[in-house]
């Protein structure tokens, strides 16, 4: 690389001195002609003034033949003037001839005249004459002053032609020598760029090269990358070969790229080459990439998301665009930063390839950091922290590409950091740059070259106009030869054309030739080398043009396969990662199972020793007791050791907290915890609650598992409370069975050792705790007094909580001291606040740990001196999938049926069958949905009582978005309303067309024997209901047969307008006033009203505000607005917005709102409602 370029330097520089030699003989040439054109010219004007009347601007023989003309009978003639002189001299010489004899003549004539005109009498033949000779003479004197300018020209000409002719020889000796020295030094580049072209690998090789189809990866770094094509400042007919651009990895110091707003494509297009060509120049998994995009969110490295599909870690699946996040990325490099400096080179290794070279397996991946469009989003702080990261970084295996806008850095009114400080020490990139064609010298004089102007022109010649006011014409052929097909009309008057003076015709014009002033040019301008590079050590500081390659196309199919070989690399690479993290190395059930059944010391399980040893087989599972403990095996230390979670009824064992980043290995231990437990204990021995606190899904694999009592994926706040509520209460229930056993009865492992009877051990693992205590209201006050009352009372009864985050800050409902009687600590990758709480600010041992899946495990609060440092157990997905599928038979063929509770916080619950509990004093109850809580249904009441009506609102069939639990509400009100007889009136204002597998509004009313209308009966029917309400209350019926009247649809019920009902006559008659009194007087009495519309200010605009009071049960769906979740939530305080598949009931007699999960409606296929006595419909 060095030699290559040291060479092109040496090229361009041979090649600027053989200008610069030509150009001072030319100087010279030029500075020779020029004399020579001045003494020329001045030896023509003495010779053209030394003759009478030849510098005149009007011709001598001009005059003297008006003078003859003047003469009475003197008749004037025109004689042939003869050939034009050959040479400036022989006219001069001649014309002074001619002039004497003509003035001699002119005397002799003028006294011969007079003589004649004295005469009294004159005879015209008598008068004298001119002589033929003399008129001829007279026309040869206006022939040479006519041709003087060009013949002058012509004598200037040859004397500088002669002037420059000996100048020639010495151009032509020194263009040969030079020639002979650039063939030898372009032979030498050319062998030299060979070469190197032939020891390139992947990484610096071209986009045409045939092993781009198919590439492979890597087993070493390669150190020569590729960023595009040199352009060096040389004529092409010297045959360079194409120069690769090369730069050196690992990087010195980084590279920068910089741009104006109208390269900034480029200049991105060359970055992302330049990640492309890093990835395959490194084995596979030894380059982090994380990438810091402001303003094109995340689109810049697009492309290269699909390694995160491997391994997030190859491209961090986070995109860093805001300030804030840009500067939590900078401190998080700069901690990183310490670590390694630190940890592994400790002053021992100068770099960390150095350190790696001795680590072997723990050798620590390259780390990159690719920054586009810098300076947004940086603040002075991340500033800073980034010209630390780019001198400081290398050392550590950190390296920065940073794409920054020129015209930004510019117009910024920087204080402290200018960018030409932050890229010092940095190779440079620099777009916007014009490179301009460098010509050849040339070899021979040319003539004298004047631009002429076009007067006049016709299909075969065309007159000029010269800056000296001469004129001259050229031969259009010759223009046409010169430059084919350039005029096919001809020229045009005002054209300016170069041309070179030949000499003059007998026109008294100048003989031009056309000339096209031309000079090869460096190089074909199609090439565009648009930067400027700038490479630093170890090739030597050199500066050169660059044409960067385009950006490879990484193209995917729909399904995510690669469609080009570009795209192939990255999937190789994941493939490769994946292989790499799933080799037998790697802490596997297989591995782990031998090793903690050769355990003979340490925490171990209760097994019964008869039944053969754990293994992935089935039948060795279930064979474990909680009497005493639960274990829970989660990794290997070193060759001999496993280290386990344990749970029993001591103070030092309760329970665990467990921390991690996203991608440590975090959730991989919880599910090891899950499996390992499953697989030791049976259902009857051990019971596991599982929450996933942040929305998450992870436990949803879970939603079979028969140890499992609970599982809440996607959870909400107040589910999470309500299971820890629900905890608390059965340790409470635990207490008060051992205290009925006995006064000495302390601990579960003394109450099952007393009685014999099995009560299982409480395993309770909330992933991402956090989220309950984030905020210090009524739900994360409530669930910390619930936590504390658990964490201290807990292990006792054989309850035991497991918390695991990514963080641990921002928990202001949380107390530390509390959470830290959690005695069991488990770390992984994490920040330093939470590495200080999990393990005490002394024990700094979470430093160490840098890898996915190594973690640090401490059973007594952190104390230093019990560290023990595991990696981790992975299940792979298959495995797990397997393993949950031989314990659901396992369970099965135990006769164990029960299902865990599963809570989905973005789902709509499938309907459970319906409750046929009887009518207690004419009301009902209607199943909505599961609260929650852990109670199964969560109801609502229709009693008799005023103003006991129900509103649905948020069914829009107009809107896609509708969520469909409100169309399931509305189905469980006619669902109940069947199974308890009660019979049922709808009236369907819209009769739309629903989804494609949903219900109409008509076949549910079928379904449910509901008396189906359209909006055209609803005046008669609401005065039948209104008759029917008067003729209950006359006769004080209020035990009759429940009726409901349902409107579905209301807003578009035209025919309702509001009204003041209270000020309405007793005997006013119309629909409103019908609705009125049914809404008023028939709950009393066993006749409700369901209203369905999309918003309340839809109802409102139909029944008027009074009227909506009568509605006190009101259920709200997610695509509702504010307004309408204040109707029906009222003043009972804030109601979190609500999720897909939830509703919130209000209850305005109660003073109660709460969200639910709204069961989904029924669908075609689903199993229909068992017959009962049919209703007749319309």
């Amino acid at each position: 690389m060095r030699r290559m370029l040291n060479e092109t330097v040496r090229l361009q520089g041979s090649y600027r001195d053989d200008c610069a030699a030509i150009e001072a003989l030319g100087m010279s040439r030029r500075t020779g002609m020029a004399s020579a054109e001045a003494d020329a010219r001045e030896q023509a004007s003495r010779a053209v003034e030394a003759a009478p009347e030849l510098g005149a601007a009007r011709s001598y023989g001009s005059i003297l033949r008006a003078k003859f003309g003047s003469y009475e009978g003197v008749r004037i003639k025109h004689m042939p003037p003869g050939d034009l002189p050959s040479t400036l001299w022989e006219a001069v010489e001649q014309w002074k001839a001619i002039f004497s004899r003509v003035n001699d003549t002119a005397g002799k004539f003028q006294a011969e005249h007079k003589a004649w005109s004295a005469k009294v009498f004159k005879r015209a033949s008598s008068c004298p004459q001119v002589p033929d000779a003399v008129w001829q003479d007279l026309d040869r004197l206006d022939l040479i002053h006519r041709a003087i300018p060009s013949l002058t020209q012509h004598w200037i000409s040859e004397r500088v032609s002669e002037v420059s002719a000996s100048v020639d020889v010495l151009l032509q000796a020194e263009r040969e020598k030079q020639r002979a020295r650039q063939r030898e030094l372009t032979d030498d580049l050319n062998k030299t760029i060979s070469d190197v072209e032939v020891s390139l690998n992947l990484s610096g090789a071209g986009w045409s090269d045939p092993r781009w189809d198919s590439p492979s990866t890597v087993d070493e770094v390669q150190r020569l990358i590729r960023l595009g094509e040199l352009v060096p400042e040389l004529p092409e007919a010297l045959s360079v070969l194409p120069i690769p651009a090369l730069i050196s990895f690992p990087f010195e110091a980084g590279l920068s790229v910089g741009a104006d707003v109208g390269d900034r494509e480029q200049a991105i297009d060359l970055v992302k080459s330049l990640l492309l060509r890093l990835f395959a120049a490194v084995p596979p998994g030894a380059l982090h990439v994380k990438a810091v995009d402001p303003v094109a969110l995340g689109q810049s490295v697009a492309g290269f998301r699909h390694l995160a599909d491997y391994d997030g870690q190859l491209v961090d699946e986070k995109t860093w665009t805001t300030e804030r996040d840009i500067e939590r990325l900078m401190d998080d490099l700069s901690d990183h930063l310490e670590v390694v400096i630190s940890k592994y080179l400790r002053g021992q290794f100068e770099s960390i390839d150095d350190y790696n070279e001795h680590a072997g397996e723990v050798a620590q991946p390259y780390r990159l950091i690719a920054i586009f469009d810098y300076p947004t989003g940086f603040s002075t702080k991340a500033a800073k922290q980034l010209l630390s990261l780019i001198e400081n970084g290398p050392r550590c295996g950190v390296y920065t590409v940073l794409q920054y806008n020129k015209e930004v850095e510019r117009a910024k009114p920087y204080d402290d950091i200018e960018i030409n400080r932050l890229i010092r020490s940095m190779q440079k990139v620099d777009f916007g740059h014009t490179l301009q064609p460098v010509r050849e010298p040339f070899e021979s004089a040319p003539r004298a070259k004047y631009s002429g102007t076009v007067v006049s022109s016709t299909s075969t010649h065309a007159v000029l106009s010269l800056p000296d006011g001469e004129r001259g014409t050229i031969d259009l052929s010759e223009l046409q030869a010169l430059s084919p097909g350039r005029w096919p009309n001809g020229l045009s008057a005002g054209q300016k054309l170069t041309v070179e003076v030949t000499g003059g015709n007998q026109d008294g014009l100048l003989n031009l030739k056309p000339v096209i002033l031309r000079a090869p040019p460096l190089v074909d301008p199609a090439r565009g080398a648009v930067a400027r590079l700038e490479l630093g050590a170890p090739v030597g500081k050199v500066a050169l043009y660059l044409r960067p390659d385009p950006p490879a196309p990484l193209v995917f199919d729909a399904d995510g396969n690669p469609e080009t070989g570009f795209a192939r690399l990255l999937t190789r690479i994941g493939a490769a990662v994946r292989e790499v993290q799933a080799n037998p190395a790697a802490v596997t059930l297989d591995s782990l199972l031998p090793v903690f059944n050769r355990a003979r010391v340490g925490i171990l399980p209760d097994l019964d020793q008869a039944r053969p040893a754990l293994s992935t087989d089935p039948d060795s599972w279930w064979q474990g007791s909680t009497v005493n403990n639960a274990v829970a095996p989660i990794g290997r230390s070193g060759a001999q050791g496993v280290t386990s979670m344990y749970f029993s009824s001591t103070e030092v064992a309760g329970g665990a907290i467990m921390v991690g980043l996203p991608r440590s290995g975090k959730t991989t231990s919880l599910h090891s915890m899950i499996l390992t437990l499953a697989m030791l204990y049976s259902p009857e021995e051990l019971e596991l609650y599982l929450i996933d606190a942040k929305h998450g899904v992870e436990f949803k694999v879970y939603e079979n598992l028969p140890h499992a009592r609970m599982v809440s994926i996607r959870s909400e706040r107040e589910f999470s409370l309500a299971v820890l509520v629900g905890i608390e209460r059965e340790i409470q229930r635990r207490a008060q069975l051992m205290k009925h056993h006995g006064t000495g009865i302390a601990n579960i492992t003394e109450y099952r050792a007393t009685t014999g009877e099995k009560l299982a051990r409480i395993v309770v693992i909330v992933d991402e705790f956090h989220e309950l205590f984030e905020e210090a209201d009524d739900i994360g006050l409530a669930a910390f007094a619930a936590f504390s009352n658990i964490v201290r009372m807990g292990p006792f009864s054989g309850a035991h909580v497991v918390v695991a985050s990514q963080t641990l800050s921002n928990m202001p409902a949380m107390d530390r001291p509390t959470l830290t009687l959690l005695p069991q600590r488990v770390a992984f990758m994490c920040n330093e606040y939470d590495a200080e709480i999990v393990m005490g600010e002394s024990n700094k041992a979470t430093r160490l740990l840098t890898k996915t899946g190594e973690g640090l495990f401490n059973p007594s609060r952190g104390e230093e001196s019990r560290n023990q440092p595991f990696q981790g157990l992975y299940v792979p997905t298959a495995d797990r999938s397997a393993i949950l599928r031989d314990l659901a038979s396992k369970a099965a063929a135990f006769g164990w049926t029960r299902r865990p509770r599963v809570f989905d916080g973005d789902a709509a619950v499938s309907r459970p069958s319906p409750r046929m509990d009887p009518i207690v004093g004419g009301r009902f109850t209607i199943d909505i949905g599961e609260p929650f809580s852990l109670a199964d249904t969560e109801s609502i009441v229709l009693s008799r009582m005023q103003g006991s009506n129900l509103l649905l609102l948020g069914d829009n069939v107009d809107e896609e978005s509708t969520d469909p639990a409100i169309r399931g509400a509305l189905h469980s009100v006619l669902l109940a309303a069947r199974q308890r007889e009660v019979e049922v009136t709808l009236i369907d204002f819209l009769g739309e067309d629903p989804a494609e597998d949903d219900l109409r509004v008509a076949e549910i009313a079928q379904l449910t024997s509901a008396r189906y209308l359209r909006s055209r009966a609803m005046e008669a029917t609401l005065r039948d209901l209104r008759d029917a309400v008067n003729a209950r209350q006359t006769a004080e019926e209020f035990g009759a047969p429940g009726r409901l009247l349902v409107l579905c649809g209301v807003q578009r019920a035209l025919a309702l307008t509001p009204f003041d009902p209270y000020d309405a006559a007793e005997d006013s008659s119309g629909p409103a006033i019908h609705l009125a009194r049914i809404l008023i007087n028939g709950p009393e009495v066993g006749i409700h009203v369901v209203v369905a519309a999309d918003r309340a200010r839809s109802v409102e605009m139909r029944l008027g505000p009074e009227l909506i009071n009568e509605l006190t049960l009101r259920i709200a769906g997610s695509s509702v607005g504010e307004r309408d979740l204040l109707l029906v939530s009222g003043d009972y305080g804030d109601v979190p917005p609500l999720r897909y598949g939830q509703l919130l009931i209000g209850d305005r007699l109660k003073g109660t709102a709460k969200r639910v999960r709204g069961y989904r409606p029924l669908l075609r296929g689903d199993k229909r409602p068992s017959n009962s006595p049919a209703r007749a419909t319309q």
